[in-house]
């Protein structure tokens, strides 16, 4: 089911969420390269998400954004720390593993591994993703870790982090990228002087032009050389 209720490139959808429904944005091209899940921060799905998944499609890829807050899209700090406290984790975890599937069987994607974006608690999500599903190749994780076990991972790791970030303490960057790097797994991390959390998002007044745009020269650098090489067995 696809109703073109953005004005945007893509479309919402709706995809099995365990024994429900969950609704998503997709944006995909007429002949695609590959598939990438878009995890959203805290925030929930709002428009400069699905735009970013206009800019992959636009680049070739099948983008999907799990909606993880049911539709709600806070503002402010204080709305989105709201917003978490009331968070299902289950249903949030339900939501992600149903949007990988959703994007899995997406026709156009079909023999292709998959790629992962996802921003602050969506990167936390991407990265507990990769450990979850073996056909997940490439994860873009933007100010955003996870003290995870990443023995099962099948994939690379790209991070883009700030360099004054009161959210994200470089301690556990540090042991985010050694734990990674003991698992045997490709991993590069990038820290951007003179930016804060959320530096990427240009909707937020943290937002930093020249840093996000070298960040996203270097993630879809990541992704190309990444997907395009990766086929599922």
């Amino acid at each position: 089911m696809q109703t073109n209720v953005t004005g945007l490139k893509g479309n919402i959808v709706e995809f099995k969420v365990g024994n429900g429904v969950g609704r998503g944005y997709l944006s995909a091209p007429k002949t695609s390269r590959g598939g990438v899940i878009v995890l959203h921060a805290w925030w929930g799905l709002n428009d400069f998400f699905k735009s970013l998944c206009d800019r992959l499609a636009a680049e070739g890829y099948s983008a999907f954004a799990p909606d993880l807050r049911e539709g709600k899209v806070a503002r402010t700090v204080d709305e989105a720390k709201e917003m978490m406290k009331k968070e299902n984790q289950e249903l949030a975890e339900k939501t992600v593993l149903g949007g990988h599937e959703y994007l899995h069987a997406y026709p156009s994607i079909k023999g292709h591994k998959i790629g992962v974006v996802g921003f602050s608690m969506g990167a936390a999500w991407a990265l507990w993703l990769s450990t979850k599903k073996p056909d997940v190749a490439a994860v873009t994780a933007f100010y955003g870790t996870y003290d995870l076990d990443f023995s099962k991972s099948q994939a690379s790791y790209l991070g883009h982090f700030a360099l004054n970030d009161e959210w994200e303490p470089e301690d556990s960057i540090r042991g985010l990228e050694e734990k990674i790097r003991q698992s045997s797994r490709p991993v590069t991390f990038h820290t951007y002087p003179g930016t804060k959390h959320w530096f990427f998002e240009n909707d937020r007044p943290e937002y930093a032009p020249q840093a996000a745009h070298l960040a996203w020269t270097r993630t879809l650098e990541f992704i190309h050389s990444t997907l395009d090489r990766s086929s599922s067995t």
